[in-house]
């Protein structure tokens, strides 16, 4: 997987970014960071010297030092670092795409389904949120954009069936009103974690739209669905790193295409 994502500083030595060079020139990965006000979550600089904090080079790099956290998150952050860099250059599309690949490689495993997947990492993250730094995002800076995607019924799944005349699924509208409600910060019916929950089934829908081709590119048709999308995806993936980053001694599931082999002179992640 490594050889996708060679452009991160994680990896110093490691040539071979080109296959994701497009639009934005590589000089753009200095000191980028994200527009987070408190100038540290959101930073990619921040977040890869606590990386470098958690591990020593030779144990961010070795399984069997290291552990799943350390190769979860090294991945994560050279996908989010290149996200931020497409947010900044204006494509939109490719932004919320990078965003998701990084949220995947922080919870992707092999022994569930992708949904069961993320939701069961969504709710290790809310537990591990002694700052309730997820819970604040989504009431306060959040608010808006949270409760304009859990309003869009074209990010229903049920929505899209009940359109293509699939019997069983009518009822979209009722649960869309309720998902309204619940995007309210201040309902009392919803708790941080199944906000959250609802929230990423409305982005897997708009994820699954995007790759698997069901959408044209930049089409204005999904433009504020994006926009508001990759807003979201922008705040809250590097305060997922930051808090497993923050929970190094937790038992973390080992990621999909794990490391076998190493080659001299090259490291595979």
């Amino acid at each position: 997987m490594a050889e996708l994502a060679g452009s991160t500083r994680l990896q110093p030595g490691t040539a071979g970014n080109a296959g994701l060079q497009t639009g934005t020139a590589a000089a753009g990965r200095e000191g980028h960071v994200t527009d987070h006000p408190d100038g540290t979550l959101g930073s990619i600089d921040a977040l890869e010297a606590k990386h470098r904090s958690r591990w020593t080079d030779s144990q961010r790099f070795d399984l069997q030092r290291g552990g799943h956290l350390a190769l979860r998150t090294r991945r994560s952050l050279s996908w989010l670092e290149r996200a931020h860099q497409e947010y900044a250059s204006g494509d939109e599309d490719v932004a919320f795409i990078l965003y998701w690949i990084a949220f995947n490689a922080a919870y992707g495993c092999e022994s569930e389904g992708d949904r069961t997947q993320w939701k069961s990492y969504l709710r290790k993250l809310v537990t591990l949120d002694t700052r309730k730094s997820i819970g604040s995002l989504l009431r306060h800076r959040l608010s808006e954009p949270v409760r304009a995607i859990l309003r869009d019924k074209y990010l229903v799944d049920d929505y899209w069936k009940d359109a293509n005349e699939e019997s069983g699924h009518s009822d979209w509208k009722e649960d869309l009103e309720r998902d309204a409600a619940w995007a309210d910060p201040r309902s009392a019916d919803a708790s941080d974690l199944s906000r959250l929950q609802k929230l990423f089934e409305r982005l897997y829908i708009l994820r699954n739209q995007l790759l698997h081709g069901s959408a044209k590119l930049n089409s204005s048709l999904n433009r504020e669905s994006v926009q508001r999308a990759v807003r979201i995806m922008k705040c809250l993936v590097p305060v997922f790193l930051d808090i497993m980053l923050e929970n190094k001694k937790e038992q973390w599931e080992p990621p999909r295409y794990r490391p076998g082999l190493t080659e001299p002179g090259r490291v595979r992640s």
